[in-house]
C-alpha cells in the first residue's frame, strides 16, 4: 500500500516538475499540458481513494502506517528518477514556485491518506460497534 501511495504522488510531482520537458518532447501546448496534468493529477487522486479503500477492508489496523511509510518510497523513486533522467538544459529547470507546490502537497497527503482512512474506517463499522442495537 506504501509502495502504491509513494509511486502515485511521485508520478504527480514529476508531472510538476518536468512540465518544460514534456512540452518539448511531446510537442504540445502549455495550455494543453496543464489540462492534462490536472486530469492526470484527479486520476492519481482516485486512484489512491479505491487503493486506499480496498486495502483498509483487508488490512486492519497496519494500514494507519501507510500514511507514514509512503514517504521513503517516494524519495527513493524521486532519486532513481533524478539518476537516470537529470536535467541537462538551463531551460528545463522548474520554477522556484513548483517547489513551494510541492512541500504543500508533501503536508497535505498524509493529511488525506488518514482522513481517507478514518472515512472509509467508520463506513465499514457495523451499527453493533456503537452500542447501537437494531429492534427487531
Amino acid at each position: 500500500m506504501s509502495l502504491i501511495l509513494g509511486l502515485l504522488i511521485l508520478g504527480g510531482v514529476q508531472l510538476m516538475l518536468n512540465t518544460y520537458r514534456l512540452i518539448k518532447l511531446l510537442r504540445i501546448e502549455m495550455d494543453t499540458l496543464v489540462n492534462l496534468s490536472f486530469i492526470l493529477m484527479l486520476m492519481l487522486l482516485l486512484i489512491s481513494s479505491i487503493c486506499i479503500y480496498l486495502f483498509q477492508r483487508n488490512a486492519g489496523r497496519m494500514i494507519y502506517l501507510s500514511g507514514i511509510l509512503w514517504f521513503p518510497y517516494y524519495y527513493i523513486g524521486l532519486q532513481i528518477f533524478n539518476r537516470l533522467l537529470p536535467i541537462t538544459e538551463r531551460g528545463d529547470v522548474p520554477p522556484p514556485v513548483v517547489g513551494l507546490i510541492m512541500i504543500a502537497g508533501m503536508v497535505f497527503f498524509p493529511i488525506y491518506i488518514f482522513t481517507s482512512l478514518l472515512i472509509f474506517n467508520m463506513m465499514h463499522q457495523s451499527p453493533d460497534s456503537h452500542g447501537i442495537k437494531q429492534a427487531n
